[in-house]
């Protein structure tokens, strides 16, 4: 109550952004609020923008926003939301602090993701085959002392069992929650890992050939990274705006059976899903950063 009574009545100061940040990490550390957290550390930055403890408010945004991704897999915050944090912080390292070198780190950490997030797949997939397994043993014993007479597993709804104090009714219905639960967080991490291969990875890797075409200066990475990007599917809208960035032209979030839909002045974060930055806030850092 003390710090929200403090943001309220200094608001727009960097008391107000201080104790933003102090009540985030109470939500964080104490509380379990890992949402609030979010909601708290993201309010530093808005309460004043130089405050010195928006860089750890961001980065700890990401830590949280790591956290909700893996254990709170039915939180109602989107998977844009979640990696948008790690462009805030991205954008913060550029626009704020001059580190392309930062910002490239936090765009690796992007891609490299994916590769954790499979490896969570394949380990659910075997425990889902597992559970599969007992399930179905466990509806063979049912079926066989003639509780149930039929059953298909893909439909399988507990209420379905015949109701009484049956021990092998009540393992089953266990054995069905936990297969049904797994299988759940299984589909939905394969829509995650989905959508990093079609939208997250290939917009971070155009966001970095752009880093190093146009703020390092580094053409061996660029052409790396452009190369990388041409082995993606050719009508993928951020494979096209590489096309159109590697030679120079207006940039295009589009692809070239949508050449009517192209729009030439694209946001920094693209509006289907990620944040509202303009680009041209890289183009205003670039001759600062070349004159560091």
């Amino acid at each position: 109550k003390l710090f929200e009574k403090i943001i309220e009545n200094n608001p727009r100061t960097f008391l107000s952004a201080e104790a933003c940040f102090h009540l985030a990490e109470i939500y964080f550390e104490v509380n379990k609020d890992y949402d609030k957290a979010i909601e708290y550390y993201n309010r530093v930055g808005s309460e004043k923008r130089n405050s010195p403890f928006k860089e750890e408010a961001l980065s700890k945004s990401v830590v949280v926003a790591q956290i909700i991704q893996y254990y709170q897999p039915n939180t109602d915050i989107s998977q844009e939301d979640l990696v948008e944090q790690q462009f805030m912080l991205a954008e913060h390292y550029l626009n704020t602090l001059g580190m392309p070198d930062s910002v490239l780190v936090v765009y690796n950490n992007i891609i490299a993701e994916k590769n954790k997030l499979e490896t969570q797949l394949d380990s659910l997939r075997l425990k889902e085959t597992l559970l599969h397994k007992n399930l179905q043993d466990s509806l063979a014993k049912l079926q066989n002392s003639e509780i149930l007479t039929s059953f298909e597993v893909e439909k399988f709804v507990p209420d379905s069992l015949i109701a009484g104090d049956s021990l092998k009714t009540q393992k089953t219905i266990i054995d069905s929650s936990d297969y049904l639960a797994v299988k759940n967080k299984r589909q939905g991490l394969e829509n995650i890992i989905q959508k990093y291969s079609e939208k997250f990875i290939p917009y971070t890797k155009f966001l970095k050939l752009w880093m190093y075409k146009n703020v390092v200066g580094d053409s061996l990475k660029a052409e790396e990274v452009y190369s990388s990007l041409l082995e993606l599917p050719e009508d993928n809208k951020y494979v096209y705006a590489a096309k159109k960035l590697w030679n120079n032209e207006p940039v295009k979030f589009s692809n070239a059976r949508l050449e009517k839909e192209e729009v030439t002045n694209p946001k920094h974060y693209d509006k289907v899903g990620f944040g509202i930055q303009p680009l041209e806030y890289i183009i205003a850092n670039i001759n600062k950063l070349k004159q560091q």
